[in-house]
């Protein structure tokens, strides 16, 4: 596992050594198809030998970088084999385990089976002692002698009672002959039990018999009205056969009446239901209305015509007047700058719209932005940021304590490098710290502490002065 991971890092590393030497090669490329004095990384002005300088230190990086990746290379190669070695390694000493467990098995098998074996021995020599015992007293007659002496006894007992086979068998013969009697003695004792049994059913036949009579008496009556009833049964059964069509379709109008009562039924709950839904509904829209109506406020006032245009406007004067003071000292008081915040629609008149318009002028006039020069249009940049950082700042209620200009002055005359120069002079004791970075040979002596950066085939060197 710690070799796993360590490819893995390796690797890691190997993809980041090659991701940098990607843009190496990729500025190193750049730099040997320059042919004019710019450089094509910074855009700043780089004589020959230096263009040289640049590319014998980026392919010594370079070099360095691959060093490093084929040496990570070789190492990746080194632990996978180191790797793969502890693999078959580990696969030999499993299968030695698995061997050494199955021996393991096997040798407590054999050791139950012989434990076993000996405990039938044992038993085995136990029984034939114990059959040898028993054989003993069978021979010498000492067993179960409570038993034989009773058995003794009896025999001298029957000898005293003096039995004789002949009686017993006579009496035996006359108690078979009077079995009979005894029978019929049983027989009629249970006759006279079922003789009560017999006298309460016969009762009970004769009270049956008495209902029968009445019964059939009041059938007869019964038969004489129903045989008069017969007499009209034809003219009842007419009626009846008259009367079965208007019979029939009452009970048709009655199914009918039944499906359109159930389907009113059905409807009426289902309004019922519907009036149920429309009071939740309307109770719902009113809320919804009530919560749009305070979403519609609130949008109103979060949104561009809301507090963002107070903020704004609020906002603007502060950074209008910051941005004009540093502007004057740059320009000398030849550029100024406005911020517009409405402007009128151009289909509808006295109707304005939230918008960030930027006028910039100078002693020709107002100009559209892309209008000016490259040095003025930084100037204009320079002045806007430091006047937006520093309202930023004071919003917060904290200090800008630190300003960092990179390059920016190669679009710069040299009159407007001097004076954003003074621009920042004039600015510095606003801020703790300022920090200034160019390439331009004239700008590094304007200012008092300066911080040389060269690079060299053993890496960058810092020189204060």
């Amino acid at each position: 596992q710690q070799l796993a991971e360590g490819v893995a890092a390796l690797r890691t590393r190997g993809e980041q050594l090659k991701s940098e030497m990607a843009p190496l090669r990729e500025k190193i490329s750049l730099l040997e198809m320059a042919e004019t004095a710019t450089c094509p990384l910074c855009g700043q002005e780089l004589s020959k030998d230096r263009r040289d300088e640049l590319i014998d230190q980026f392919k010594a990086e370079g070099k360095a970088k691959g060093d490093k990746f084929r040496a990570n290379g070789a190492e990746i190669r080194r632990l996978e084999e180191r790797r793969e070695q502890l693999t078959q390694k580990r696969a030999k000493l499993e299968r030695e385990l698995q061997e050494h467990t199955s021996l393991q098995r096997r040798e407590a098998t054999l050791a139950q089976k012989l434990s076993e074996a000996l405990a039938a021995a044992q038993e085995r020599v136990d029984q034939q002692k114990a059959l040898g015992i028993i054989e003993q007293k069978f021979e010498e007659e000492s067993y179960a002698l409570e038993e034989r002496a009773a058995l003794a006894h009896l025999r001298a007992e029957l000898e005293a009672l003096g039995y004789d086979g002949e009686a017993h068998e006579r009496a035996r013969s006359q108690v078979a002959h009077l079995s009979d009697f005894e029978q019929r003695h049983q027989q009629l004792r249970t006759a006279r039990e079922g003789l009560k049994e017999e006298r309460a059913e016969l009762k009970q036949l004769r009270e049956r018999q008495l209902h029968w009579r009445s019964t059939v008496k009041e059938d007869r009556k019964r038969q004489e009205e129903l045989a008069s009833d017969v007499a009209t049964l034809p003219k009842v059964e007419s009626q009846l056969q008259a009367l079965e069509p208007r019979v029939d379709q009452l009970a048709s109008e009655e199914r009918m009446a039944r499906d359109r009562l159930a389907a009113a039924r059905q409807k009426l709950a289902y309004c019922e239901k519907l009036a149920e839904r429309r009071k939740e509904t309307v109770e719902r829209e009113r809320t919804a209305r009530e919560e749009q109506a305070i979403y519609q406020e609130l949008r109103t006032a979060f949104g561009k015509q809301g507090i963002q245009a107070m903020i704004i406007e609020n906002a603007i004067p502060e950074i209008e007047d910051e941005a004009n003071e540093l502007l004057a000292r740059m320009t000398n008081g030849r550029m100024h700058v406005r911020f517009e915040t409405q402007r009128e629609k151009k289909t509808e008149k006295d109707e304005f719209i939230e918008t960030l318009d930027i006028y910039i002028s100078d002693e020709m006039g107002t100009r559209n932005y892309n209008m000016y020069s490259g040095g003025e249009a930084f100037r204009i940049n320079f002045a806007i940021r430091i006047a937006l950082s520093k309202l930023l700042a004071r919003r917060a209620g904290a200090r800008l304590r630190t300003l960092f200009i990179d390059e920016g002055f190669g679009t710069q005359d040299a009159e407007g490098r001097s004076r954003l120069v003074e621009a920042i002079n004039a600015v510095k004791d606003d801020f703790a710290r300022v920090l200034v970075v160019t390439h331009i040979e004239e700008l590094k002596d304007a200012f008092p502490v300066r911080i040389d950066v060269q690079k060299t085939p053993q890496g960058s060197q810092i020189t204060i002065r």
